[in-house]
């Protein structure tokens, strides 16, 4: 197909809109240049949240701490660049990949990942992928770094504080330390509905479903609880935990499967969760203590309800966390 006819048709494409626009372009320029797979991100303050693909097999968010520095330098760039061996925290991380930006007059506002054999116009496609720029949601990336800012000023505020509190050094520091980690809850579950979170469920299995659909995680469930039964803070409080807990598995630890148990009983409601995932190399900390923001924003809103939460490594190979949250004295 000739150059001027692909564009034409990649601008055809993206001007029909509807939900299949951005994998027909992608499928269209793969066809092109031979590429194997193919995904369109978009950008935010500090990760890529994936838009469409194929054939990548991962369809979670990637943090900075996991761009690796090609893909740092492209986005810093503008330009695109051929790797011939990507980060091993990518799905197809053993292949080369090309890295194309997507602009806005001079800005990247997303970028086309993709892997192939070889490439032998690499210009062709980097001019013919901009194109799909309309297909990015610049207020989504608007609203990424909204939550971003939010979370890296009064944040990091709120856990510096948190990390200052010595509790047993005076009556009063536990309580302290615990309505910072509330606090702290609060500030991460507004900044997960900026970036599009799932909205409140009807049941406690429907949020668990759409918390695993938004990471893109299998999540199994075993759930013997009675919905009745559950206070509404008690439900908000356990969407809070189960949503950080599947956001820090997908992003932080890559995990392609979870698993969330809860028991009601006399005693309260007690919670299990454990995942797949592993450690990001940034970090380089035990499994069990996989986490940092988002464990303590767990505690926060285990500590609502005067709840505990205890970490360690799972039989699955990632993370297992139990939240045991007392009778609520509201219910008879």
């Amino acid at each position: 197909m000739s150059v001027p006819r692909l564009e034409d048709e990649l601008r055809a494409i993206v001007a029909a809109g509807g939900p299949g626009a951005a994998l027909d372009a992608l499928a269209l320029l793969a066809d092109g240049h031979g590429l194997r797979s193919a995904a369109l991100w978009e950008l935010g303050a500090e990760r890529l949240v994936p838009r469409d693909g194929f054939g990548g097999g991962d369809a979670r968010p990637l943090p900075r701490e996991m761009w690796g520095p090609d893909l740092q330098r492209t986005i810093a760039g503008g330009s695109l660049s051929l790797v011939p061996h990507a980060p091993a925290a990518w799905s197809q991380g053993d292949r080369p990949h090309v890295l194309v930006p997507i602009l806005a007059g001079t800005t990247v506002i997303g970028i086309l990942i993709a892997t192939a054999g070889a490439i032998d116009a690499p210009e062709v496609l980097g001019a013919q992928c901009q194109a799909l720029a309309p297909l990015l949601r610049p207020n989504g990336e608007v609203l990424d770094r909204v939550a971003d800012a939010i979370e890296h000023t009064h944040g990091d505020v709120l856990l510096g504080a948190l990390e200052e509190v010595r509790p047993g050094e005076e009556p009063a520091a536990e309580r302290v330390a615990d309505a910072l980690r509330a606090a702290h809850a609060e500030l991460r579950a507004a900044t997960a509905a900026l970036r599009g979170a799932p909205p409140q469920a009807e049941s406690l299995a429907e949020a668990i479903a759409r918390c695993g659909e938004l990471y893109g995680l299998v999540v199994e469930q075993d759930l013997e609880v009675s919905e009745e039964q559950i206070s509404p803070e008690e439900r908000t409080v356990l969407v809070g935990i189960i949503r950080e807990a599947l956001e820090n598995a997908a992003v932080h630890g890559r995990a392609h499967l979870a698993r969330v148990s809860a028991r009601q009983s006399r005693s309260g409601i007690r919670l299990v969760f454990e995942d797949d995932g592993g450690v990001s190399p940034a970090q380089g900390e035990p499994a069990s203590l996989r986490g940092g923001p988002g464990l303590a924003a767990i505690e926060g809103h285990a500590a609502r309800l005067h709840g505990t939460v205890t970490t360690e490594p799972s039989e699955r190979g990632g993370v297992r966390l139990e939240v045991a949250l007392p009778e609520s004295r509201r219910r008879s």
